[in-house]
């Protein structure tokens, strides 16, 4: 389980430099629709989700009234902010940090920057 959403961009985004061996299942879902891109963003429910990292939710207000301003939010979140909320979540749950996993978040934050330097102009979603 996880938050499924479509984001749908003006111009095509680059994802040169980024990791395929982290977000490489997402880059490789994206798609054209007319003139328009269409990209995969995958949140689980587990230590890998950038949103429960940063203390925020898919069941939220806020994602259901805006989610372009929520997926942006996580877009912008500095390396301090994914270190500190994933060594608290760690904390919470009595699991050591995993160097990986906090890469793996990193390069999702990477990955919604690109889309949205290619100019977001809708958002479809399951969660």
């Amino acid at each position: 389980m996880g938050a499924d959403v479509y984001i749908t961009t003006e111009r095509e985004a680059n994802f040169e430099g980024l990791s395929r061996g982290l977000v490489g299942f997402m880059i490789e879902q994206a798609s054209r629709d007319g003139s328009y891109y269409v990209y995969y963003w995958r949140d689980s429910y587990n230590l890998t989700n950038l949103a429960h990292t940063l203390s925020m939710s898919y069941w939220e207000k806020a994602f259901e009234n805006n989610p372009i301003k929520f997926l942006e939010r996580l877009s912008r979140a500095s390396d301090k902010e994914i270190e500190r909320g994933f060594e608290e979540r760690c904390r919470r749950f009595g699991c050591n940090p995993d160097v990986k996993i906090l890469e793996l978040l990193k390069e999702k934050r990477n990955y919604l920057g690109r889309i949205f330097e290619a100019g977001v102009i809708s958002v479809s979603h399951w969660v």
